[in-house]
């Protein structure tokens, strides 16, 4: 009898063991689906912009930086966001802050939503998703 209850013992250990381990790591596995928190540095990087032309988050060193993630050229929420960005912008320019957009979408949509929409500001292109990963929470590695 005693046998049967140390085996019976050992997996009931093993099950409880488990969720004090699962219950110890959901804080840092929950961390990582929310995004970063306001005034967290971002890491540096480069994509290009609407222009072409190679942009990276250093080049704006000792300025606020306003960097917005949207999902998609020419949808309404994003034109939306975008107008309220370029609206505002001479006021974020007076603060000494700059604005950056970033998608997945491509430099030509990213040149044809600016055109067609009146935006002076920065969009940059990051089709490997290495920016966007941040923006969403994970930082890819």
């Amino acid at each position: 009898m005693k046998s049967s209850r140390s085996n019976l013992a050992r997996p009931i250990m093993y099950v409880l063991l488990g969720m004090a381990l699962l219950l110890l790591a959901y804080p840092l596995l929950r961390a990582a689906d929310q995004p970063p928190a306001v005034g967290v540095k971002a890491p540096d990087f480069t994509l290009s912009s609407q222009e072409g032309k190679q942009v990276s988050l250093h080049d704006f060193h000792g300025k606020w930086v306003v960097l917005y993630f949207n999902p998609k050229d020419f949808t309404t929420g994003c034109t939306i966001e975008a107008h309220n960005f370029q609206r505002d912008l001479a006021q974020y320019e007076k603060s000494n802050t700059a604005i950056l957009g970033v998608s997945v979408d491509t430099v030509d949509s990213h040149q044809q939503f600016c055109t067609k929409e009146g935006l002076s500001f920065k969009l940059l292109a990051d089709s490997d998703k290495q920016v966007v990963n941040f923006g969403m929470g994970r930082f890819k590695r």
